[in-house]
Protein backbone atom coordinates (compact mmCIF):
# COMPACT_ATOMS: atom_id res chain seq x y z
CA UNK A 1 0.00 0.00 0.00
CA UNK A 2 1.93 3.21 -1.41
CA UNK A 3 0.89 6.88 0.60
CA UNK A 4 2.00 9.66 -0.51
CA UNK A 5 2.48 13.62 0.20
CA UNK A 6 1.77 16.57 -1.92
CA UNK A 7 3.05 19.71 -0.92
CA UNK A 8 3.60 23.16 -3.51
CA UNK A 9 3.43 20.69 -6.01
CA UNK A 10 5.77 18.25 -4.88
CA UNK A 11 4.32 14.69 -4.42
CA UNK A 12 6.00 12.07 -3.16
CA UNK A 13 5.98 8.61 -0.93
CA UNK A 14 6.20 9.49 2.61
CA UNK A 15 9.39 7.33 3.06
CA UNK A 16 10.77 9.96 0.46
CA UNK A 17 9.86 12.71 2.60
CA UNK A 18 11.39 11.46 5.90
CA UNK A 19 7.91 10.99 7.58
CA UNK A 20 5.93 8.89 9.33
CA UNK A 21 3.53 8.63 12.63
CA UNK A 22 0.81 9.26 10.22
CA UNK A 23 -2.89 9.65 12.12
CA UNK A 24 -5.84 10.93 11.23
CA UNK A 25 -8.98 11.86 12.92
CA UNK A 26 -12.33 11.92 11.94
CA UNK A 27 -15.64 13.54 13.39
CA UNK A 28 -18.75 14.86 12.52
CA UNK A 29 -19.71 18.32 13.59
CA UNK A 30 -16.30 18.57 14.04
CA UNK A 31 -12.60 19.22 12.52
CA UNK A 32 -11.29 16.50 10.76
CA UNK A 33 -7.52 16.64 12.08
CA UNK A 34 -4.21 14.60 9.88
CA UNK A 35 -0.43 14.82 11.71
CA UNK A 36 2.54 13.35 10.60
CA UNK A 37 6.11 13.75 12.41
CA UNK A 38 9.28 14.49 10.10
CA UNK A 39 11.53 12.13 11.11
CA UNK A 40 15.09 13.73 9.38
CA UNK A 41 14.54 17.17 11.55
CA UNK A 42 16.11 18.32 14.79
CA UNK A 43 14.79 19.77 17.32
CA UNK A 44 15.86 23.38 16.63
CA UNK A 45 16.21 22.89 12.56
CA UNK A 46 13.54 25.13 9.80
CA UNK A 47 10.02 23.78 9.39
CA UNK A 48 10.17 21.89 6.26
CA UNK A 49 6.30 22.80 6.17
CA UNK A 50 5.05 26.31 6.41
CA UNK A 51 1.86 26.85 8.12
CA UNK A 52 -1.31 27.63 6.18
CA UNK A 53 0.20 26.02 3.68
CA UNK A 54 -2.25 23.15 2.41
CA UNK A 55 -1.22 19.50 1.92
CA UNK A 56 -2.71 16.23 0.09
CA UNK A 57 -2.52 12.99 1.39
CA UNK A 58 -3.45 10.10 -1.21
CA UNK A 59 -3.78 6.07 -0.21
CA UNK A 60 -3.20 3.91 -3.24
CA UNK A 61 -3.29 7.13 -5.46
CA UNK A 62 -6.90 8.13 -3.81
CA UNK A 63 -7.00 11.02 -1.72
CA UNK A 64 -7.12 9.99 1.83
CA UNK A 65 -6.86 13.38 3.09
CA UNK A 66 -6.85 17.31 1.79
CA UNK A 67 -6.18 20.22 4.49
CA UNK A 68 -4.11 23.14 6.15
CA UNK A 69 -0.83 23.24 8.01
CA UNK A 70 -2.57 24.66 11.53
CA UNK A 71 0.61 23.79 14.07
CA UNK A 72 4.36 22.83 13.84
CA UNK A 73 5.21 21.77 17.14
CA UNK A 74 8.46 20.34 18.08
CA UNK A 75 9.70 17.67 20.63
CA UNK A 76 13.33 17.28 22.03
CA UNK A 77 14.60 14.55 25.13
CA UNK A 78 17.51 13.03 25.16
CA UNK A 79 18.03 10.67 22.53
CA UNK A 80 15.12 12.00 20.79
CA UNK A 81 14.14 14.62 18.50
CA UNK A 82 11.70 15.27 16.12
CA UNK A 83 9.12 17.94 14.11
CA UNK A 84 5.49 17.27 14.03
CA UNK A 85 2.79 18.97 12.06
CA UNK A 86 -1.26 19.19 12.14
CA UNK A 87 -3.18 19.84 9.75
CA UNK A 88 -6.95 20.95 10.30
CA UNK A 89 -9.33 19.46 7.16
CA UNK A 90 -12.02 21.47 5.13
CA UNK A 91 -13.84 21.86 8.59
CA UNK A 92 -11.93 24.34 9.54
CA UNK A 93 -12.87 27.02 7.02
CA UNK A 94 -16.25 26.62 8.13
CA UNK A 95 -15.30 27.56 12.00
CA UNK A 96 -13.40 30.64 11.19
CA UNK A 97 -15.44 32.85 9.06
CA UNK A 98 -18.21 34.35 10.73
CA UNK A 99 -21.46 33.46 8.33
CA UNK A 100 -23.49 36.57 7.16
CA UNK A 101 -26.66 36.51 5.56
CA UNK A 102 -27.89 39.64 3.05
CA UNK A 103 -30.49 42.03 4.28
CA UNK A 104 -32.69 45.02 2.61
CA UNK A 105 -31.29 48.04 3.34
CA UNK A 106 -32.74 51.47 2.20
CA UNK A 107 -30.39 53.40 -0.27
CA UNK A 108 -31.66 57.04 1.49
CA UNK A 109 -34.23 58.45 3.46
CA UNK A 110 -34.73 60.58 0.33
CA UNK A 111 -35.14 57.29 -1.99
CA UNK A 112 -36.86 55.29 0.62
CA UNK A 113 -38.37 52.80 -2.18
CA UNK A 114 -34.74 52.58 -3.64
CA UNK A 115 -33.07 49.44 -2.02
CA UNK A 116 -30.21 47.35 -2.11
CA UNK A 117 -28.45 44.59 -0.13
CA UNK A 118 -26.02 44.45 2.09
CA UNK A 119 -24.46 41.39 4.17
CA UNK A 120 -24.63 41.45 8.06
CA UNK A 121 -23.36 39.52 10.80
CA UNK A 122 -27.06 39.57 12.45
CA UNK A 123 -28.31 35.79 11.20
CA UNK A 124 -32.12 34.68 10.89
CA UNK A 125 -31.51 30.77 10.73
CA UNK A 126 -34.42 29.15 8.90
CA UNK A 127 -35.62 31.97 6.79
CA UNK A 128 -34.79 33.23 3.05
CA UNK A 129 -34.97 36.86 1.93
CA UNK A 130 -38.37 37.41 1.16
CA UNK A 131 -39.14 36.64 4.49
CA UNK A 132 -40.44 32.76 4.09
CA UNK A 133 -39.42 30.08 6.38
CA UNK A 134 -36.90 27.62 4.77
CA UNK A 135 -36.18 23.90 5.87
CA UNK A 136 -33.00 22.73 7.20
CA UNK A 137 -31.16 21.49 3.91
CA UNK A 138 -32.05 24.86 2.33
CA UNK A 139 -30.38 27.01 5.19
CA UNK A 140 -27.74 24.16 5.00
CA UNK A 141 -26.91 24.83 1.64
CA UNK A 142 -27.13 28.73 1.82
CA UNK A 143 -24.55 28.60 5.11
CA UNK A 144 -21.73 26.49 2.82
CA UNK A 145 -22.28 28.05 -0.10
CA UNK A 146 -21.57 31.41 1.80
CA UNK A 147 -18.41 30.10 2.73
CA UNK A 148 -18.21 28.47 -0.49
CA UNK A 149 -18.31 32.27 -2.20
CA UNK A 150 -15.53 33.13 0.43
CA UNK A 151 -13.04 30.42 -1.94
CA UNK A 152 -13.61 27.50 1.15
CA UNK A 153 -11.87 24.51 -0.46
CA UNK A 154 -14.95 22.00 -0.56
CA UNK A 155 -18.12 21.20 -2.70
CA UNK A 156 -21.51 20.27 -1.71
CA UNK A 157 -22.52 16.51 -1.84
CA UNK A 158 -26.18 14.92 -0.27
CA UNK A 159 -28.09 16.96 1.90
CA UNK A 160 -30.49 14.70 3.85
CA UNK A 161 -32.10 17.26 6.27
CA UNK A 162 -35.56 18.23 5.19
CA UNK A 163 -36.74 19.07 8.54
CA UNK A 164 -38.80 22.08 9.42
CA UNK A 165 -36.89 24.98 11.20
CA UNK A 166 -38.11 27.70 13.20
CA UNK A 167 -36.54 31.24 12.98
CA UNK A 168 -33.64 31.51 15.24
CA UNK A 169 -31.65 34.49 15.34
CA UNK A 170 -28.02 35.53 16.18
CA UNK A 171 -25.33 37.57 16.18
CA UNK A 172 -21.69 36.81 15.07
CA UNK A 173 -21.78 32.92 14.76
CA UNK A 174 -19.44 31.31 12.51
CA UNK A 175 -20.55 29.01 9.66
CA UNK A 176 -19.82 25.76 11.59
CA UNK A 177 -21.86 27.17 14.76
CA UNK A 178 -24.76 28.17 12.33
CA UNK A 179 -24.76 24.53 11.02
CA UNK A 180 -24.78 23.06 14.59
CA UNK A 181 -27.62 25.71 15.81
CA UNK A 182 -29.41 23.75 12.49
CA UNK A 183 -28.36 20.30 13.38
CA UNK A 184 -29.79 20.55 16.83
CA UNK A 185 -33.05 19.69 15.39
CA UNK A 186 -32.19 17.21 13.44
CA UNK A 187 -30.48 14.94 16.15
CA UNK A 188 -29.21 11.80 14.20
CA UNK A 189 -27.61 13.66 11.36
CA UNK A 190 -23.64 13.05 10.40
CA UNK A 191 -21.80 15.99 9.17
CA UNK A 192 -18.65 13.85 7.24
CA UNK A 193 -16.51 14.56 3.98
CA UNK A 194 -15.91 11.97 1.44
CA UNK A 195 -11.81 13.27 0.24
CA UNK A 196 -11.66 10.89 -2.81
CA UNK A 197 -13.82 13.44 -4.88
CA UNK A 198 -11.38 16.01 -6.84
CA UNK A 199 -12.33 18.45 -4.01
CA UNK A 200 -13.94 17.22 -0.44
CA UNK A 201 -17.22 16.60 -0.39
CA UNK A 202 -19.69 17.70 2.20
CA UNK A 203 -21.98 15.52 3.09
CA UNK A 204 -24.74 15.65 5.97
CA UNK A 205 -27.12 12.16 6.55
CA UNK A 206 -29.65 11.27 8.93
CA UNK A 207 -29.57 7.74 10.97
CA UNK A 208 -32.56 6.22 8.55
CA UNK A 209 -30.71 6.59 5.11
CA UNK A 210 -27.24 5.57 6.13
CA UNK A 211 -26.36 2.83 4.61
CA UNK A 212 -24.74 0.33 7.46
CA UNK A 213 -21.18 -1.01 7.97
CA UNK A 214 -21.73 -4.31 9.70
CA UNK A 215 -18.91 -6.11 11.63
CA UNK A 216 -18.58 -9.75 12.92
CA UNK A 217 -17.08 -10.28 16.09
CA UNK A 218 -15.09 -12.87 15.75
CA UNK A 219 -13.87 -12.51 11.67
CA UNK A 220 -12.89 -8.72 11.63
CA UNK A 221 -10.21 -8.27 14.38
CA UNK A 222 -12.11 -6.28 16.83
CA UNK A 223 -9.58 -5.94 19.94
CA UNK A 224 -11.44 -4.00 22.08
CA UNK A 225 -15.12 -3.47 22.40
CA UNK A 226 -17.79 -1.33 24.54
CA UNK A 227 -21.26 -1.12 23.73
CA UNK A 228 -23.71 0.86 25.65
CA UNK A 229 -27.95 0.76 25.15
CA UNK A 230 -29.50 4.52 26.02
CA UNK A 231 -32.33 3.68 27.02
CA UNK A 232 -32.88 6.73 29.11
CA UNK A 233 -32.15 8.94 25.67
CA UNK A 234 -35.39 6.84 24.61
CA UNK A 235 -38.59 9.38 24.36
CA UNK A 236 -42.36 7.90 24.09
CA UNK A 237 -43.56 11.38 22.42
CA UNK A 238 -42.43 14.90 21.27
CA UNK A 239 -45.11 17.59 22.38
CA UNK A 240 -43.63 21.31 20.96
CA UNK A 241 -45.80 24.72 22.15
CA UNK A 242 -45.43 27.25 20.30
CA UNK A 243 -45.78 31.03 22.27
CA UNK A 244 -46.65 34.01 20.16
CA UNK A 245 -46.65 37.10 21.73
CA UNK A 246 -48.75 39.80 19.36
CA UNK A 247 -48.37 43.53 19.75
CA UNK A 248 -50.71 45.58 19.11
CA UNK A 249 -51.65 49.18 20.15
CA UNK A 250 -54.23 48.10 23.08
CA UNK A 251 -51.81 45.72 24.86
CA UNK A 252 -50.06 42.51 24.00
CA UNK A 253 -51.79 39.40 23.75
CA UNK A 254 -50.55 35.93 23.60
CA UNK A 255 -51.31 32.72 21.46
CA UNK A 256 -50.68 29.24 22.02
CA UNK A 257 -49.96 26.13 19.06
CA UNK A 258 -49.47 23.06 19.75
CA UNK A 259 -47.41 20.51 17.55
CA UNK A 260 -47.50 16.61 19.12
CA UNK A 261 -46.31 13.08 17.52
CA UNK A 262 -47.78 10.51 17.86
CA UNK A 263 -50.75 12.16 17.92
CA UNK A 264 -52.22 10.22 20.50
CA UNK A 265 -49.24 12.04 22.79
CA UNK A 266 -50.67 14.29 25.85
CA UNK A 267 -46.78 15.41 26.80
CA UNK A 268 -48.20 14.03 30.58
CA UNK A 269 -45.89 10.81 29.91
CA UNK A 270 -42.91 10.06 31.81
CA UNK A 271 -39.71 10.76 29.77
CA UNK A 272 -41.84 12.99 27.03
CA UNK A 273 -39.87 15.46 24.81
CA UNK A 274 -41.93 19.09 25.71
CA UNK A 275 -40.02 21.96 24.62
CA UNK A 276 -41.96 25.24 24.47
CA UNK A 277 -40.41 27.61 21.79
CA UNK A 278 -41.13 30.82 21.42
CA UNK A 279 -42.00 32.42 17.80
CA UNK A 280 -42.15 36.22 17.15
CA UNK A 281 -45.99 37.15 17.30
CA UNK A 282 -47.58 40.03 14.55
CA UNK A 283 -47.01 43.26 15.39
CA UNK A 284 -49.50 45.48 14.39
CA UNK A 285 -51.14 49.36 15.04
CA UNK A 286 -54.68 50.10 15.73
CA UNK A 287 -55.10 53.76 15.08
CA UNK A 288 -58.71 55.19 16.08
CA UNK A 289 -60.27 58.44 14.77
CA UNK A 290 -63.56 60.18 16.94
CA UNK A 291 -65.57 62.56 13.96
CA UNK A 292 -68.21 64.61 15.08
CA UNK A 293 -70.64 66.06 12.42
CA UNK A 294 -73.39 68.20 11.55
CA UNK A 295 -76.13 68.61 9.62
CA UNK A 296 -75.53 71.19 6.93
CA UNK A 297 -79.35 73.52 6.92
CA UNK A 298 -78.38 76.71 4.78
CA UNK A 299 -82.28 77.19 4.27
CA UNK A 300 -82.54 77.80 8.63
CA UNK A 301 -82.10 81.18 10.12
CA UNK A 302 -80.94 79.53 13.14
CA UNK A 303 -77.95 77.33 10.71
CA UNK A 304 -76.45 80.91 9.66
CA UNK A 305 -77.27 82.53 13.07
CA UNK A 306 -74.50 79.61 14.55
CA UNK A 307 -71.99 80.04 12.17
CA UNK A 308 -72.66 84.20 11.87
CA UNK A 309 -71.71 85.71 14.94
CA UNK A 310 -73.79 89.60 13.72
CA UNK A 311 -77.27 87.49 13.09
CA UNK A 312 -77.32 85.98 16.82
CA UNK A 313 -79.33 88.55 18.45
CA UNK A 314 -81.83 88.74 15.47
CA UNK A 315 -85.04 86.72 15.74
CA UNK A 316 -85.44 83.70 13.36
CA UNK A 317 -88.49 84.95 12.20
CA UNK A 318 -87.61 88.18 10.95
CA UNK A 319 -84.99 86.67 8.67
CA UNK A 320 -85.32 85.68 5.29
CA UNK A 321 -83.03 83.82 3.13
CA UNK A 322 -82.62 84.04 -0.53
CA UNK A 323 -80.10 82.47 -3.45
CA UNK A 324 -78.57 79.69 -1.60
CA UNK A 325 -75.38 78.47 -3.55
CA UNK A 326 -72.51 75.29 -2.51
CA UNK A 327 -69.73 74.39 -3.87
CA UNK A 328 -70.86 70.21 -2.91
CA UNK A 329 -73.83 68.38 -2.26
CA UNK A 330 -72.37 66.42 1.08
CA UNK A 331 -75.27 66.38 3.91
CA UNK A 332 -73.14 67.29 6.64
CA UNK A 333 -70.07 69.80 8.49
CA UNK A 334 -67.23 68.40 10.52
CA UNK A 335 -67.20 70.30 14.13
CA UNK A 336 -64.18 67.45 15.89
CA UNK A 337 -61.83 65.50 14.98
CA UNK A 338 -60.49 64.91 11.52
CA UNK A 339 -60.88 62.48 8.22
CA UNK A 340 -58.13 60.78 7.02
CA UNK A 341 -58.13 58.67 3.39
CA UNK A 342 -58.14 55.06 5.16
CA UNK A 343 -61.73 56.19 6.85
CA UNK A 344 -64.91 54.81 4.51
CA UNK A 345 -65.99 58.41 4.22
CA UNK A 346 -65.50 61.14 1.81
CA UNK A 347 -64.49 65.06 3.32
CA UNK A 348 -64.36 68.34 0.98
CA UNK A 349 -64.41 72.09 1.58
CA UNK A 350 -67.29 74.07 0.74
CA UNK A 351 -68.58 77.12 0.33
CA UNK A 352 -72.34 78.27 1.00
CA UNK A 353 -73.52 81.72 0.22
CA UNK A 354 -76.78 83.35 0.69
CA UNK A 355 -78.81 86.29 0.40
CA UNK A 356 -80.01 87.61 3.85
CA UNK A 357 -82.57 90.21 4.77
CA UNK A 358 -83.63 91.14 8.11
CA UNK A 359 -85.55 93.41 10.17
CA UNK A 360 -84.83 94.57 13.90
CA UNK A 361 -85.75 97.98 15.64
CA UNK A 362 -82.56 99.95 14.77
CA UNK A 363 -82.26 98.56 10.94
CA UNK A 364 -83.83 96.65 8.15
CA UNK A 365 -81.22 95.13 5.83
CA UNK A 366 -82.12 93.89 2.33
CA UNK A 367 -80.03 91.23 0.68
CA UNK A 368 -76.70 91.50 2.02
CA UNK A 369 -74.58 88.74 1.18
CA UNK A 370 -73.30 85.81 3.60
CA UNK A 371 -70.99 83.15 3.01
CA UNK A 372 -69.49 80.44 5.41
CA UNK A 373 -66.67 78.17 4.47
CA UNK A 374 -66.47 74.83 6.07
CA UNK A 375 -65.12 71.11 5.64
CA UNK A 376 -68.63 69.40 4.20
CA UNK A 377 -68.84 65.32 4.82
CA UNK A 378 -71.00 62.72 4.26
CA UNK A 379 -70.11 61.07 7.56
CA UNK A 380 -71.99 61.39 10.59
CA UNK A 381 -71.16 61.16 13.90
CA UNK A 382 -68.77 58.40 14.31
CA UNK A 383 -65.08 56.46 15.92
CA UNK A 384 -63.80 55.10 13.32
CA UNK A 385 -60.60 52.52 13.49
CA UNK A 386 -57.74 50.74 11.71
CA UNK A 387 -55.29 48.16 12.03
CA UNK A 388 -52.03 48.59 10.29
CA UNK A 389 -50.16 45.36 10.26
CA UNK A 390 -46.30 45.63 10.79
CA UNK A 391 -45.19 42.20 10.24
CA UNK A 392 -46.88 38.64 10.76
CA UNK A 393 -46.82 36.28 12.95
CA UNK A 394 -43.68 34.10 12.45
CA UNK A 395 -44.74 31.15 10.65
CA UNK A 396 -45.43 27.80 13.24
CA UNK A 397 -43.40 24.77 11.59
CA UNK A 398 -45.23 22.27 10.34
CA UNK A 399 -44.38 18.32 11.32
CA UNK A 400 -41.19 19.37 13.34
CA UNK A 401 -42.47 17.36 16.14
CA UNK A 402 -42.92 13.79 14.24
CA UNK A 403 -39.28 14.68 12.80
CA UNK A 404 -37.62 15.13 16.45
CA UNK A 405 -39.49 11.97 17.27
CA UNK A 406 -38.15 10.04 14.29
CA UNK A 407 -34.57 11.09 15.45
CA UNK A 408 -35.17 10.22 19.75
CA UNK A 409 -37.45 7.76 19.76
CA UNK A 410 -35.39 4.75 18.41
CA UNK A 411 -32.95 3.09 21.03
CA UNK A 412 -29.43 4.77 20.32
CA UNK A 413 -26.71 3.09 21.65
CA UNK A 414 -23.25 3.94 22.19
CA UNK A 415 -19.39 2.72 23.03
CA UNK A 416 -16.62 2.15 21.01
CA UNK A 417 -14.32 -0.43 19.39
CA UNK A 418 -11.01 -0.82 18.30
CA UNK A 419 -10.08 -2.59 14.95
CA UNK A 420 -6.48 -3.89 14.51
CA UNK A 421 -4.48 -4.76 11.21
CA UNK A 422 -1.71 -4.55 8.92
CA UNK A 423 -3.26 -1.57 7.63
CA UNK A 424 -5.84 0.98 8.46
CA UNK A 425 -9.63 -0.32 7.37
CA UNK A 426 -10.51 0.74 4.01
CA UNK A 427 -14.10 0.76 5.07
CA UNK A 428 -15.66 4.72 5.45
CA UNK A 429 -17.20 4.84 9.31
CA UNK A 430 -18.20 8.22 9.07
CA UNK A 431 -21.39 9.01 7.74
CA UNK A 432 -22.75 4.87 8.08
CA UNK A 433 -24.88 3.04 10.59
CA UNK A 434 -22.87 0.42 12.14
CA UNK A 435 -23.96 -2.66 13.37
CA UNK A 436 -22.18 -5.70 14.88
CA UNK A 437 -22.95 -9.11 13.99
CA UNK A 438 -22.87 -11.51 17.14
CA UNK A 439 -24.59 -13.42 19.31
CA UNK A 440 -26.81 -10.44 20.85
CA UNK A 441 -28.90 -10.57 17.83
CA UNK A 442 -29.71 -6.52 19.08
CA UNK A 443 -26.44 -5.43 18.07
CA UNK A 444 -27.24 -6.33 14.71
CA UNK A 445 -30.20 -3.93 14.32
CA UNK A 446 -28.65 -1.08 16.41
CA UNK A 447 -27.61 1.46 13.09
CA UNK A 448 -25.48 3.09 15.63
CA UNK A 449 -24.23 6.96 14.85
CA UNK A 450 -20.46 6.76 14.25
CA UNK A 451 -19.41 10.28 15.93
CA UNK A 452 -15.36 9.89 15.71
CA UNK A 453 -13.04 7.46 13.72
CA UNK A 454 -9.23 7.94 14.78
CA UNK A 455 -6.85 6.37 11.95
CA UNK A 456 -3.02 4.90 13.10
CA UNK A 457 -1.74 4.19 9.56
CA UNK A 458 1.46 3.14 11.41
CA UNK A 459 0.15 0.22 13.52
CA UNK A 460 -2.86 -0.30 11.81
CA UNK A 461 -5.10 0.24 14.74
CA UNK A 462 -8.46 2.80 14.06
CA UNK A 463 -10.29 3.32 16.87
CA UNK A 464 -14.17 4.20 16.51
CA UNK A 465 -16.25 6.12 19.03
CA UNK A 466 -20.48 5.78 18.18
CA UNK A 467 -23.38 7.00 19.79
CA UNK A 468 -25.95 10.05 20.02
CA UNK A 469 -24.65 13.24 19.26
CA UNK A 470 -22.78 15.41 21.85
CA UNK A 471 -26.08 17.28 22.87
CA UNK A 472 -27.91 14.24 23.17
CA UNK A 473 -24.55 12.44 25.10
CA UNK A 474 -26.07 12.95 28.31
CA UNK A 475 -26.94 10.69 30.90
CA UNK A 476 -30.80 12.19 31.35
CA UNK A 477 -33.97 13.99 29.86
CA UNK A 478 -32.72 17.33 30.65
CA UNK A 479 -29.92 17.18 28.30
CA UNK A 480 -32.34 16.78 25.55
CA UNK A 481 -34.33 19.97 26.88
CA UNK A 482 -30.93 22.24 26.79
CA UNK A 483 -31.47 21.90 23.01
CA UNK A 484 -33.96 24.64 23.15
CA UNK A 485 -33.11 26.45 26.37
CA UNK A 486 -31.14 29.17 24.98
CA UNK A 487 -33.15 29.87 21.50
CA UNK A 488 -35.03 33.29 21.71
CA UNK A 489 -37.71 34.07 19.59
CA UNK A 490 -36.30 36.37 16.10
CA UNK A 491 -37.15 40.03 17.00
CA UNK A 492 -36.42 40.96 13.13
CA UNK A 493 -37.61 38.62 10.92
CA UNK A 494 -39.48 41.18 9.22
CA UNK A 495 -37.19 44.10 8.96
CA UNK A 496 -34.33 41.57 7.28
CA UNK A 497 -37.34 42.18 3.77
CA UNK A 498 -38.56 45.41 4.54
CA UNK A 499 -35.52 47.50 5.51
CA UNK A 500 -37.16 48.83 8.28
CA UNK A 501 -35.98 48.69 12.14
CA UNK A 502 -38.22 46.26 13.68
CA UNK A 503 -40.76 46.54 10.39
CA UNK A 504 -42.18 50.11 11.36
CA UNK A 505 -44.79 50.73 9.20
CA UNK A 506 -45.88 55.05 9.13
CA UNK A 507 -49.19 55.54 10.12
CA UNK A 508 -51.39 58.27 8.58
CA UNK A 509 -53.11 61.16 10.31
CA UNK A 510 -56.24 62.81 9.55
CA UNK A 511 -55.39 65.73 6.54
CA UNK A 512 -59.04 67.09 6.72
CA UNK A 513 -59.90 68.95 9.65
CA UNK A 514 -62.93 71.52 11.04
CA UNK A 515 -62.68 74.99 8.98
CA UNK A 516 -64.92 77.81 9.34
CA UNK A 517 -64.69 80.88 7.74
CA UNK A 518 -68.35 83.47 7.67
CA UNK A 519 -67.98 86.78 6.36
CA UNK A 520 -70.71 89.12 4.73
CA UNK A 521 -70.80 91.42 2.08
CA UNK A 522 -71.68 95.22 1.95
CA UNK A 523 -75.59 94.55 1.31
CA UNK A 524 -78.34 96.98 1.56
CA UNK A 525 -79.59 99.00 4.08
CA UNK A 526 -83.62 99.93 4.38
CA UNK A 527 -83.50 102.04 7.98
CA UNK A 528 -80.85 102.95 10.57
CA UNK A 529 -81.95 104.50 13.51
CA UNK A 530 -79.06 106.31 16.18
CA UNK A 531 -79.86 106.47 19.47
CA UNK A 532 -77.25 108.41 22.15
CA UNK A 533 -75.97 106.11 25.04
CA UNK A 534 -77.46 108.49 27.95
CA UNK A 535 -80.73 109.67 26.37
CA UNK A 536 -82.58 106.76 24.19
CA UNK A 537 -85.72 109.12 23.51
CA UNK A 538 -83.53 111.47 21.15
CA UNK A 539 -83.46 109.38 17.74
CA UNK A 540 -82.48 110.01 14.41
CA UNK A 541 -84.21 107.86 11.94
CA UNK A 542 -83.48 107.14 8.41
CA UNK A 543 -85.69 105.56 6.78
CA UNK A 544 -86.11 104.64 3.07
CA UNK A 545 -89.62 103.83 3.62
CA UNK A 546 -90.22 107.68 3.57
CA UNK A 547 -89.22 108.11 0.27
CA UNK A 548 -92.71 105.59 -0.67
CA UNK A 549 -90.86 104.42 -3.61
CA UNK A 550 -89.40 107.46 -5.18
CA UNK A 551 -86.98 106.93 -7.72
CA UNK A 552 -84.89 109.78 -5.91
CA UNK A 553 -81.20 109.41 -3.67
CA UNK A 554 -80.48 111.32 -0.80
CA UNK A 555 -77.00 112.34 -0.35
CA UNK A 556 -75.24 115.10 1.53
CA UNK A 557 -75.86 118.05 -0.41
CA UNK A 558 -74.28 121.63 -0.11
CA UNK A 559 -76.55 124.43 -0.32
CA UNK A 560 -76.74 128.48 0.63
CA UNK A 561 -78.47 129.80 3.44
CA UNK A 562 -78.45 133.45 5.35
CA UNK A 563 -77.82 133.96 9.19
CA UNK A 564 -78.16 137.15 10.70
CA UNK A 565 -77.70 138.84 7.45
CA UNK A 566 -74.94 136.62 6.36
CA UNK A 567 -74.66 134.70 3.52
CA UNK A 568 -73.50 130.83 4.73
CA UNK A 569 -72.79 127.95 3.17
CA UNK A 570 -73.79 124.23 5.06
CA UNK A 571 -74.37 120.47 3.65
CA UNK A 572 -77.69 118.83 4.26
CA UNK A 573 -78.92 115.21 3.93
CA UNK A 574 -81.06 115.65 1.23
CA UNK A 575 -82.61 114.99 -2.16
CA UNK A 576 -82.34 116.64 -5.25
CA UNK A 577 -85.37 119.03 -5.86
CA UNK A 578 -88.54 117.33 -7.46
CA UNK A 579 -92.07 118.47 -8.62
CA UNK A 580 -95.02 116.40 -7.28
CA UNK A 581 -96.53 114.22 -9.85
CA UNK A 582 -100.16 114.95 -9.84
Amino acid sequence: MSWTLRYKGTEKPFADWGLGGLKRVRLSQGCDTVSFTDLECSVDAQARFTPEETVLIRKDGICWFSGRITKTPSFGAKGLETQRYECAGPWWYLENLVFQQAWSQIRSLKQPKQRTQVHKGRVILGQDLRGEPMPCAQQLREILNYAISCEAPFIIGDIDCDSPLPFDEAKDISCAEAIQRVLRWVPDAVVWFNYSTHKPTLNITRRGHMPETALKLSEDKLTQLKITPRHDLQVPAVVLKFEKTHRTSEQPWASLETDKYPPQATGKEFKALVLTLELDGASATTVRQGVTTSPILPQSADWWKAHIPGLEAIPSQSIKIENIQRETELPHELTEGSIASWMPCEALEDTIKADISYDTPHEAVLKRPFAVRLMATDSETHTYSKSHLNQAAEATPQGLAKSLYEAVNPLQYEGELVIEGEEVSDLRFLGTALCIQAANEAWAQMRALIQEVKECVDTGKTLIRFGPPKHLGAADLIQLLRVNRRRKASRHAGARVQAKAHAHQQLEHGKHTRLENSGTGPGGYQKIIFTHKDNKEGRIVLDSETLNGRPVTVILREEYVCESGMLKRRFILASEPYIEAE
